[in-house]
């Protein structure tokens, strides 16, 4: 009898002990698999409010003449102030553009003509480029209360001063709450080339920036294209 009983005892013990087995082995497979679905649910959200700054720096950059670094001047500007756009009226017939072959002169040609007209007008910031975005929240990183650092520089192009800005985030705020260290592998895995590029403004950043303080890249973003195909 007692001897029937250890047996069960030792069956039962061996059974926990598959069974936890069985669950670590499980767990340790979903674990990077769930870690890149959130990671790339955060990039992605994440995108969408870096193109919402740039969008708003071009528009500010293009009425004042350079960026700015500070998120409260860029948000009053979006709210309060205006912008040129161009008000058109008519269209080009083919027939002018069969004669000119230049979209331009075509344009002129059509302009001198009273065909079409071209006004410069002044629009509300805020409706032509935000119209259902809440501007008071731009700058803030999802899933976290803190802002993107930004900041703003000038770069010599070819003998020209150009006026540059960036903005970004590190995967340790944008990825806070996730497994530790997966974050670190994941950020490593973005800059494990660094160390062989000479070139600072090429190396990879680990977690997301537009624009470039060191060189004029277009106000390019740092993400895959994929991360800008809302769901």
């Amino acid at each position: 009898m007692k001897i029937k009983i250890i047996k069960i005892a030792v069956q039962i013990i061996l059974l926990v002990v598959i069974v936890f087995l069985a669950y670590a082995l499980y767990a340790g497979i979903q674990a990077p698999i769930e870690f890149v679905k959130e990671k790339d649910n955060r990039y992605r959200v994440t995108v969408q409010e870096l193109i919402n700054v740039r969008k708003a720096q071009i528009a500010y950059k293009k009425e004042k003449g350079k960026f700015t670094a500070n998120f409260d001047t860029l948000i009053s500007f979006v709210k309060n102030d205006f912008i040129t756009e161009i008000k058109r009226e008519g269209n080009v017939p083919d027939s002018i553009y069969l004669k000119t072959k230049s979209r331009i002169e075509a344009e002129k040609m059509a302009l001198e003509l009273g065909i079409i007209s071209r006004d410069t007008v002044k629009v509300s910031t805020l409706d032509s480029l935000f119209k259902k975005y809440d501007i008071n929240k731009l700058g803030m990183v999802p899933y976290s209360n803190e802002r993107f650092e930004m900041d703003t520089a000038t770069v010599d192009a070819g003998g020209l001063t150009l006026h540059v800005f960036e903005a970004k985030i590190h995967n340790n705020v944008l990825l806070n709450g996730l497994e530790r260290g997966l974050i670190l592998n994941l950020s490593d895995d973005q800059t494990r080339q660094n160390r062989d590029i000479e070139n600072e403004a090429r190396k990879r950043y680990p977690g997301l920036k537009v624009g470039s303080l060191l060189e004029n890249n277009n106000n390019e973003g740092n993400w895959s294209k994929e991360y800008e195909l809302k769901k």
